[in-house]
């Protein structure tokens, strides 16, 4: 999808009972540019996302989503500012120059990019340019960017060198608040890594706010 510069105001979706849900649903494969979405607010089930609920191969640039308001009314959320889950399942993804305003509710995997990401061995995924602002209210698994950056290692003998997941001059301003329970494995850039392969961060800054939540042991 090229958006040509153009503005999508007002979008608003509520579907409490459903997942997969934002401007698109569900994709295997999703490519969009240069396009604003202001003042958005999504309601579904899990998987929720302004731009995309769920998706396995992500290319995204020069995307800008303000005051968008997002909300998760089950428990695994899986859901975030941009997109719920992405699943790059032996793909190539790079999004790039993304500016995200946002305020995210739910309970349990939430980011102000994106609930969870998946890698496996074979995945190279690059995220730079981001900067994300708002306030993200949960309890488990909540990061300013990411909740869960979560590996699926098939062969981790034969791991390719250079693959793996990419960060670069990311800016977090988001304020993580308890939405009530036991919070535990929560941070200002990811909320919990587990087998993940990361293979570069640099430049990467945090101005959240994480006082109302347990940190990531």
């Amino acid at each position: 999808m090229d958006g040509n510069g153009k503005t999508i105001s007002n979008l608003y979706i509520n579907l409490k009972t459903a997942s997969n849900v934002g401007l698109f649903g569900y994709a295997n494969s999703l490519t969009i540019k240069d396009l604003t979405i202001t003042n958005a607010n999504v309601t579904g089930k899990d998987y929720v996302g302004t731009v995309v609920g769920q998706v396995k191969s992500l290319n995204a640039s020069n995307i800008n989503l303000l005051a968008c308001f997002i909300t998760s009314t089950t428990s695994n959320s899986y859901s975030g500012g941009f997109v719920g889950q992405i699943v790059p399942k032996s793909t190539i993804g790079n999004v790039n120059h993304i500016y995200v305003d946002v305020n995210v509710s739910g309970v349990n995997y939430l980011g102000g990019f994106a609930g969870r990401i998946a890698t496996d061995n074979a995945t190279m995924f690059s995220l730079s340019n981001l900067e994300i602002h708002g306030e993200i209210s949960g309890t488990t698994r909540v990061g300013g960017v990411i909740g869960r950056l979560y590996g699926i290692v098939d062969d981790p003998i034969n791991v390719v060198e250079g693959v793996g997941f990419y960060i670069n001059n990311i800016v977090s301003y988001i304020v993580l608040k308890n939405g009530g329970g036991s919070a535990t494995n929560n941070g200002g850039l990811f909320g919990e890594v587990r087998d993940s392969d990361i293979y570069e961060i640099t430049n990467a800054v945090v101005y959240s706010s994480i006082s109302e939540l347990a940190v990531s042991r």
